[in-house]
Protein backbone atom coordinates (compact mmCIF):
# COMPACT_ATOMS: atom_id res chain seq x y z
CA UNK A 1 0.00 0.00 0.00
CA UNK A 2 1.36 3.43 -0.99
CA UNK A 3 1.98 5.84 1.90
CA UNK A 4 0.31 9.08 0.68
CA UNK A 5 2.10 11.20 3.28
CA UNK A 6 5.49 10.08 1.95
CA UNK A 7 4.45 10.80 -1.65
CA UNK A 8 3.40 14.32 -0.68
CA UNK A 9 6.63 14.82 1.28
CA UNK A 10 8.81 13.94 -1.71
CA UNK A 11 6.57 15.90 -4.09
CA UNK A 12 7.17 19.01 -1.96
CA UNK A 13 10.82 18.14 -1.39
CA UNK A 14 11.77 17.49 -5.03
CA UNK A 15 12.26 21.18 -6.02
CA UNK A 16 14.86 21.50 -3.24
CA UNK A 17 17.03 18.72 -4.70
CA UNK A 18 19.56 20.02 -7.26
CA UNK A 19 19.73 18.00 -10.45
CA UNK A 20 23.51 18.16 -10.38
CA UNK A 21 24.64 17.66 -6.78
CA UNK A 22 27.92 19.47 -6.20
CA UNK A 23 30.63 17.67 -4.16
CA UNK A 24 30.09 19.38 -0.79
CA UNK A 25 26.34 18.72 -0.78
CA UNK A 26 26.97 15.15 -1.93
CA UNK A 27 29.42 14.65 0.95
CA UNK A 28 26.89 16.13 3.39
CA UNK A 29 24.12 13.78 2.20
CA UNK A 30 26.40 10.75 2.52
CA UNK A 31 27.73 11.70 5.96
CA UNK A 32 24.28 12.47 7.37
CA UNK A 33 22.97 9.19 5.95
CA UNK A 34 25.84 7.25 7.43
CA UNK A 35 25.33 8.91 10.83
CA UNK A 36 21.61 8.11 10.79
CA UNK A 37 22.45 4.53 9.85
CA UNK A 38 24.88 4.26 12.78
CA UNK A 39 22.27 5.54 15.23
CA UNK A 40 19.63 3.20 13.80
CA UNK A 41 21.82 0.12 14.32
CA UNK A 42 23.25 1.12 17.70
CA UNK A 43 20.12 1.38 19.82
CA UNK A 44 22.12 2.18 22.97
CA UNK A 45 23.21 5.48 21.39
CA UNK A 46 19.67 6.73 20.71
CA UNK A 47 17.63 8.57 23.36
CA UNK A 48 15.11 11.36 23.90
CA UNK A 49 16.65 14.41 25.57
CA UNK A 50 15.85 18.06 26.22
CA UNK A 51 18.36 20.16 24.31
CA UNK A 52 18.69 23.94 24.11
CA UNK A 53 18.51 25.08 20.48
CA UNK A 54 21.56 27.29 21.09
CA UNK A 55 23.61 24.12 21.60
CA UNK A 56 22.70 22.77 18.15
CA UNK A 57 24.72 23.53 15.01
CA UNK A 58 23.05 23.35 11.61
CA UNK A 59 24.93 20.64 9.70
CA UNK A 60 24.57 22.46 6.40
CA UNK A 61 23.36 25.75 4.97
CA UNK A 62 19.91 26.53 3.60
CA UNK A 63 20.62 28.33 0.37
CA UNK A 64 18.31 26.96 -2.34
CA UNK A 65 15.37 29.22 -3.18
CA UNK A 66 12.61 26.69 -2.44
CA UNK A 67 14.24 25.66 0.85
CA UNK A 68 14.57 29.30 1.94
CA UNK A 69 10.90 29.92 1.09
CA UNK A 70 9.91 26.95 3.27
CA UNK A 71 12.18 28.24 6.05
CA UNK A 72 10.49 31.66 6.03
CA UNK A 73 7.03 30.08 6.25
CA UNK A 74 8.20 28.29 9.38
CA UNK A 75 9.71 31.50 10.77
CA UNK A 76 6.43 33.36 10.25
CA UNK A 77 4.49 30.55 11.96
CA UNK A 78 6.80 30.66 14.98
CA UNK A 79 6.52 34.44 15.24
CA UNK A 80 2.72 34.21 15.12
CA UNK A 81 2.68 31.60 17.91
CA UNK A 82 5.72 32.79 19.87
CA UNK A 83 3.85 33.41 23.14
CA UNK A 84 2.07 30.03 23.00
CA UNK A 85 5.38 28.27 22.40
CA UNK A 86 7.08 30.04 25.30
CA UNK A 87 4.11 29.10 27.52
CA UNK A 88 4.60 25.44 26.52
CA UNK A 89 8.27 25.66 27.47
CA UNK A 90 7.38 27.21 30.84
CA UNK A 91 4.68 24.65 31.62
CA UNK A 92 6.53 21.49 30.51
CA UNK A 93 10.17 22.52 30.72
CA UNK A 94 10.52 21.86 26.98
CA UNK A 95 8.78 22.17 23.61
CA UNK A 96 7.83 19.04 21.65
CA UNK A 97 7.62 19.73 17.90
CA UNK A 98 5.29 16.75 17.50
CA UNK A 99 2.69 18.38 19.80
CA UNK A 100 -0.72 19.54 18.58
CA UNK A 101 0.40 23.14 18.04
CA UNK A 102 2.70 22.06 15.22
CA UNK A 103 0.35 19.62 13.49
CA UNK A 104 -1.01 20.81 10.12
CA UNK A 105 1.51 23.64 10.17
CA UNK A 106 4.68 24.40 8.15
CA UNK A 107 6.46 22.28 10.79
CA UNK A 108 4.58 19.10 9.91
CA UNK A 109 6.88 16.41 8.47
CA UNK A 110 7.10 12.65 8.08
CA UNK A 111 10.61 12.82 9.57
CA UNK A 112 11.43 13.50 13.22
CA UNK A 113 14.08 15.99 14.24
CA UNK A 114 17.32 14.13 15.00
CA UNK A 115 20.58 15.58 16.28
CA UNK A 116 23.93 13.89 16.81
CA UNK A 117 25.91 14.57 19.97
CA UNK A 118 29.37 15.37 18.62
CA UNK A 119 30.97 16.87 21.75
CA UNK A 120 29.91 17.54 25.36
CA UNK A 121 26.75 19.68 25.19
CA UNK A 122 27.26 20.18 21.44
CA UNK A 123 24.92 18.76 18.82
CA UNK A 124 24.60 18.65 15.02
CA UNK A 125 21.38 18.39 13.02
CA UNK A 126 20.90 15.19 11.02
CA UNK A 127 17.19 15.62 10.30
CA UNK A 128 15.00 18.72 10.57
CA UNK A 129 17.67 21.28 9.63
CA UNK A 130 15.09 23.82 8.37
CA UNK A 131 12.89 23.42 11.45
CA UNK A 132 15.81 23.89 13.85
CA UNK A 133 17.03 26.86 11.80
CA UNK A 134 13.63 28.56 12.08
CA UNK A 135 13.68 28.08 15.85
CA UNK A 136 17.19 29.55 16.11
CA UNK A 137 16.00 32.62 14.15
CA UNK A 138 12.84 33.31 16.18
CA UNK A 139 14.26 32.29 19.56
CA UNK A 140 17.84 33.65 19.60
CA UNK A 141 17.79 33.34 23.40
CA UNK A 142 17.37 29.58 22.93
CA UNK A 143 14.42 27.20 23.20
CA UNK A 144 14.45 23.90 25.12
CA UNK A 145 13.46 21.15 22.69
CA UNK A 146 12.43 17.57 23.37
CA UNK A 147 14.36 15.85 20.60
CA UNK A 148 15.92 12.57 19.46
CA UNK A 149 19.64 12.53 20.23
CA UNK A 150 22.05 9.98 18.82
CA UNK A 151 25.62 9.57 20.03
CA UNK A 152 27.82 8.60 17.09
CA UNK A 153 31.35 7.23 17.32
CA UNK A 154 34.45 9.44 17.36
CA UNK A 155 35.18 9.09 13.66
CA UNK A 156 31.69 10.11 12.58
CA UNK A 157 31.55 13.00 15.04
CA UNK A 158 34.82 14.39 13.70
CA UNK A 159 33.57 14.05 10.12
CA UNK A 160 30.34 15.88 10.99
CA UNK A 161 32.28 18.69 12.69
CA UNK A 162 34.68 18.99 9.75
CA UNK A 163 31.84 19.06 7.23
CA UNK A 164 30.03 21.74 9.24
CA UNK A 165 33.25 23.79 9.36
CA UNK A 166 33.56 23.63 5.56
CA UNK A 167 30.07 25.11 5.21
CA UNK A 168 30.94 27.81 7.75
CA UNK A 169 34.29 28.86 6.29
CA UNK A 170 33.13 28.68 2.67
CA UNK A 171 30.50 31.30 3.60
CA UNK A 172 27.64 29.01 2.64
CA UNK A 173 25.74 30.34 5.68
CA UNK A 174 26.20 33.97 4.60
CA UNK A 175 22.67 34.33 3.21
CA UNK A 176 21.29 33.48 6.66
CA UNK A 177 23.30 36.16 8.48
CA UNK A 178 20.47 38.67 8.01
CA UNK A 179 18.24 36.31 10.02
CA UNK A 180 20.73 36.09 12.88
CA UNK A 181 22.22 32.71 11.97
CA UNK A 182 25.98 32.84 12.57
CA UNK A 183 27.20 29.34 13.21
CA UNK A 184 30.49 28.89 15.05
CA UNK A 185 32.81 25.95 14.48
CA UNK A 186 32.65 23.22 17.11
CA UNK A 187 36.16 22.53 18.37
CA UNK A 188 36.91 18.95 19.40
CA UNK A 189 40.41 17.96 20.43
CA UNK A 190 39.84 14.38 21.59
CA UNK A 191 41.70 11.77 19.56
CA UNK A 192 39.55 9.33 17.60
CA UNK A 193 39.16 5.89 19.10
CA UNK A 194 38.50 2.69 17.17
CA UNK A 195 36.00 3.30 14.37
CA UNK A 196 33.08 1.12 13.41
CA UNK A 197 33.23 -0.89 10.16
CA UNK A 198 31.47 0.98 7.38
CA UNK A 199 31.85 -1.67 4.67
CA UNK A 200 28.40 -3.18 5.27
CA UNK A 201 26.81 0.27 5.13
CA UNK A 202 28.46 1.08 1.79
CA UNK A 203 27.44 -2.29 0.36
CA UNK A 204 23.74 -1.78 1.20
CA UNK A 205 23.74 1.83 -0.03
CA UNK A 206 24.96 0.82 -3.50
CA UNK A 207 21.76 -1.18 -3.95
CA UNK A 208 19.47 1.85 -3.48
CA UNK A 209 18.02 3.54 -6.55
CA UNK A 210 18.75 7.09 -5.35
CA UNK A 211 22.42 6.24 -5.04
CA UNK A 212 22.58 5.34 -8.74
CA UNK A 213 22.30 9.09 -9.40
CA UNK A 214 24.64 10.21 -6.61
CA UNK A 215 27.53 7.71 -6.63
CA UNK A 216 28.60 6.65 -3.15
CA UNK A 217 32.28 6.93 -2.32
Amino acid sequence: MVDISKLKYWYDKYPEIPLNVEPLTQLMIRTAGESNNYIKHHSHSKMIKVVNSNHINLLHSIDRKTAVEKLLKRVNYLKKHREEIKDLETQNGFVDLSSELFLNSPFASINSEIVAEVAPNKYMTLSGVGRICAIKIVFPEGLKLKIIVGKVDECLSKRLIALNAIFIYSNRFSNLHKYGIREQEIIKTARATKCYRRGKFLKTQRKKLFNKFIPIK
